[in-house]
């Protein structure tokens, strides 16, 4: 399973102008995802 932190995390250490914006997509994709999770229920 591929996780998306590790790739952030890895990106954090670099100047890249598109990681603010895909760390938010990232975020909002991850809270939906929780949000999914837990109508689930």
């Amino acid at each position: 399973m591929f996780d998306p932190t590790l790739l952030i995390s890895g990106i954090e250490n670099v100047k890249d102008p598109m990681f603010e914006i895909r760390s938010a997509a990232y975020q909002m994709s991850k809270n939906a995802a929780q949000k999914k999770c837990l109508n689930l229920d």
